[in-house]
């Protein structure tokens, strides 16, 4: 299965935060769109190859998260993330449903 992550959904970590994603993909499977979490806006970027994704979002105020996942037969993604700035600063994340695999 390949990862179609167009459209709107969330991610939820575990540290409590749900990020909004608004997401565009192309056919190469790069990613670009935007998040947004308690009012703060990020720019996102990266790509998706086979069930794998990866995309960095560049926050307003400062931080820089890089999202890893893997699609699951549920039709979720879920792994880590890390705050590239401040290592230490990691949560394990999951999806909804992605709508444009729904």
């Amino acid at each position: 299965m390949t990862v179609d992550s167009r459209g709107n959904w969330d991610a939820h970590q575990t540290n409590g935060a749900t990020v909004h994603m608004n997401l565009d993909q192309d056919h190469a499977g790069n990613v670009s769109g935007d998040a947004f979490v308690n009012g703060v806006h990020g720019g996102c970027q990266g790509f998706v190859r086979g069930d794998d994704f990866l995309v960095t979002i560049d926050w307003d105020n400062g931080p820089k998260g890089r999202y890893t996942g893997h699609l699951g037969l549920d039709l979720r993604l879920s792994g880590e993330t890390v705050d590239i700035n401040n290592p230490g600063s990691t949560a394990t994340w999951f999806s909804d449903p992605l709508p444009a695999m729904v």
